[in-house]
């Protein structure tokens, strides 16, 4: 049941077009309660957003209606659908052998120059010959082609057009006119001219359309290996250990808390922590590392990775769609129906496409009956073969394909190399940025800082300021908390009870302890509270913060405790990533609520000039919207790279939000971007990634449109002036050059199969 929060993805059968694929949309969004309905040709499916309940069977009616197979897709489905696209692959090749076969015998009874090479087959009458290809012909078309009739016909009823109408007509109108001629051979007789047949033009058509449909279809099929390596990657059966006792079951029983054991050779079923053995395991499916890596007790593993060599067993925490592995695919299927702006674009023209294409042929087909030919043309019916042959050679199946084809495997490649793409503008703005603002923790740092110095004022000790500062970070989630409680735990310092907790945005945080206002943070939080700032402290701050050091002031009431200095160690990918940023002609900003000091020593160690500290989640917000209004045309595309529930907000105000997989749920959810890995090389990548799917949606479209302007003036015969009989196109040519237009096209975007990021 589809509705606002779920949104519902439908199998769909039979399109071969842009105008296939908004036939479908516009069937959809007829509906009412459907808000959207988005089509990728190249995968057969169709998401639809809706804002109340809308059943399935209405849903899928309306594609039926429409002149489409459609089924509600599910998980259990899911393998089918692709094993009955495998299957209705291998039946349009043999249909396509069938019609070729019936092609090659009808052009053996009816071409002239083959007859009269040939005395048995002259030796037919000429009226036996006639009869024979239209009754092979007409099987052809009927058994064979049955598909372009059927679609055409629904498309009629419905006052539409697509590609199936353009063959439907053009190959009807070559068999009507031959089947005429042979029934009755005066009609069309002129003053000093022949009547011929064209059942071989009909009969060639169908076979030679089927055969660029079979071969689009494998191209397409390939198109989706990326993906279905994915899939393939989800086991199947785990041993699971139960009383002390192996048993295999199905990996979808597996819950939270579950015990798995893992031999060699085998794949880790679930996400969860190593408890008793040891092994290395390959992770290069999903982490892109070759290396096998090693796994001891309390390290984590992944669902769908590989083990290398020794047993062990591991505590299961998440299963199923919960994991990594399964948020991957999930991710990977929703981009895989994901539309660019360009993409919109491009349906906007394929909607009045085919209506022109059948206008240009009519007006072909008259002007030829007003025109006088060249006598070499003299016996061929001009008007006829060029309505056939514009028909025919216009292909908005190119320009339906030119888009998700490239989508298709841009996620599958991105996925491969830990990206997943959430949104489809966002994709093609990414070849767009000039600006990119970095957060620091946990972006250019690993975001796992650790106290390395502590200072105490003279009636405290170091443990009273642990002590105090622990007492109040015990109920924060922000990684600095996590380092003063590690301190706590080491020292064998129990944290004291506390209350009425709260977070000071850019300042720091406080709790009552004993009935005081404990306070941690910044040198700016001691001077809002009037708290009197030590002059050696002070100077231990400086030296901090030169040396990249996070200096954290604990107060209680109104008087210093003592001083935590805080390392985090930047990334060590973190200075060649943003060096190709730059190269890449992007300009990064670091923006952190981390005191400036420190700020503008983790930016100088990496290469950035631009540093805005001491920033909250709102102000990042503002800050970006700012440099968005920047430029020399007022307009800047500004990317934000963050992973904490602070950089949600700047996530969403950017144009492209790149959230690290490391981080909080809030970030990943607002993020354009998921970057798996959690590593600065994935942004680079994400944003080549982008520039060159980009760059191959261009060149497809480019090919697409320059074919159709190049063959449709060459099929309506603008050359037969020039160079008589040789200007005008045999519509069997044209039925080539139309499937090769789309084969070219996925074959560039297959070209994507090939990408590989700079720093990779």
């Amino acid at each position: 049941m589809a509705d606002k929060n779920n949104p519902v993805t439908i199998n769909v059968k039979g399109m071969h077009c842009a105008s296939c694929v908004l036939r479908v949309e516009k069937s959809l969004e007829k509906i009412q309660g459907v808000t959207h309905a988005t089509v990728n040709l190249t995968t057969a499916k169709a998401v639809v957003e809706t804002d109340k309940h809308v059943p399935d069977d209405v849903l899928v009616k309306s594609i039926s209606d429409a002149g489409y197979e459609a089924e509600i897709a599910t998980k259990d489905n899911l393998d089918t659908f692709d094993q009955e696209r495998q299957k209705e692959l291998e039946g349009l090749k043999n249909r396509a052998i069938v019609a070729l076969a019936i092609a090659v015998v009808v052009m053996l009874l009816t071409m002239d120059a083959i007859v009269m090479a040939v005395p048995p087959i002259m030796a037919i009458p000429e009226a036996v010959r006639n009869w024979i290809a239209l009754l092979l012909t007409g099987f052809s078309m009927a058994w064979a082609g049955k598909e372009f009739y059927v679609v055409a016909w629904k498309s009629l009823k419905q006052f539409t057009a697509e590609m199936n109408t353009l063959i439907a007509i053009g190959t009807l109108s070559a068999w009507l006119y031959s089947v005429v001629v042979t029934i009755a051979p005066g009609a069309f007789i002129g003053e000093g001219s022949a009547v011929h047949v064209y059942f071989d033009s009909a009969a060639t058509i169908t076979g030679l359309i089927l055969l660029g449909r079979y071969f689009e279809g494998r191209a397409k099929h390939r198109a989706g290996d990326a993906v279905r390596a994915l899939l393939d990657l989800r086991p199947k059966t785990a041993f699971q250990i139960i009383d002390g006792q192996e048993k295999e079951v199905a990996v979808a029983e597996l819950v939270p808390g579950d015990t798995v054991r893992v031999k060699p050779g085998g794949q880790v079923a679930a996400d969860g922590e190593v408890i008793n053995g040891e092994s290395t395991i390959d992770e290069s499916l999903l982490t892109g590392e070759s290396v096998p890596v090693a796994k001891h007790k309390a390290d984590k593993v992944m669902s769908g990775t590989i083990n290398t060599t020794g047993t062990f067993d591991f505590r299961v925490e998440q299963s199923g769609a919960e994991t990594i592995l399964g948020q991957i695919i999930k991710a990977t299927e929703e981009a895989q129906v994901l539309k660019p702006q360009i993409a919109r674009t491009v349906d906007k023209v394929a909607s009045v496409f085919v209506p022109i294409v059948i206008a240009i042929a009519i007006a072909t087909a008259i002007i030829w009956n007003f025109v006088k030919v060249p006598d070499s043309l003299a016996n061929v019916n001009v008007p006829l073969v060029t309505f056939i042959s514009v028909l025919v050679i216009a292909c908005p199946c190119a320009l339906g394909l030119a888009t998700p084809t490239a989508i298709l495997i841009a996620s599958g490649v991105g996925a491969r190399n830990g990206i997943l793409i959430k949104d489809g503008p966002a994709l093609e703005l990414a070849g767009w940025l000039q600006t990119i603002v970095l957060d620091k923790t946990g972006t250019i740092t690993e975001g796992r800082p650790s106290v390395t110095n502590v200072f105490a004022v003279e009636e405290f000790t170091e443990d009273d300021v642990i002590r105090y500062a622990s007492s109040v970070e015990q109920y924060s989630e922000h990684p600095a908390a996590h380092a003063i409680m590690n301190e706590a735990d080491k020292r064998g310092i129990k944290p004291g009870k506390s209350d009425e907790f709260s977070a000071e945005v850019g300042m720091g945080v406080k709790a009552k302890v004993g009935g005081s206002w404990v306070r941690i943070g910044s040198e700016s939080m001691l001077t809002i509270e009037g708290i009197e700032l030590d002059d050696e402290l002070s100077s231990r701050a400086d030296l901090m913060a030169t040396e990249s050091k996070t200096p954290m002031f604990v107060a209680r009431g109104n008087h210093l405790v003592g001083l935590i200095g805080m390392a985090d160690s930047i990334k060590p990918d973190a200075v060649r990533a943003i060096n190709r940023l730059q190269e890449l002609g992007l300009k990064p900003v670091l923006c952190t609520g981390d005191q400036a000091k420190v700020a503008r020593s983790v930016a100088a160690a990496v290469g950035i000039k631009i540093v805005k500290s001491e920033i909250g989640p709102k102000d990042k917000a503002s800050i970006i919207a700012r440099l968005k209004r920047e430029g020399k045309e007022g307009r800047t595309y500004v990317a934000m790279v963050g992973d904490g529930i602070n950089d949600a907000v700047a996530l969403t105000e950017a144009d492209i939000g790149m959230a690290m997989g490391t981080g909080s749920d809030v970030a990943l959810q607002a993020g354009d971007f998921v970057l798996v890995h959690g590593d600065l090389k994935s942004v680079v990548t994400a944003i080549e990634l982008s520039r060159e799917t980009m760059g191959t949606i261009n060149r497809n479209l480019f090919l697409a449109f320059i074919y159709n302007i190049i063959a449709i003036p060459v099929a309506a015969g603008v050359l037969i002036p020039s160079m008589g009989a040789e200007g005008l196109l045999n519509p069997m040519i044209a039925a080539i050059a139309m499937s090769l237009s789309s084969i070219s096209v996925v074959t560039s975007s297959l070209s994507l199969n090939n990408f590989k990021g700079s720093l990779r």
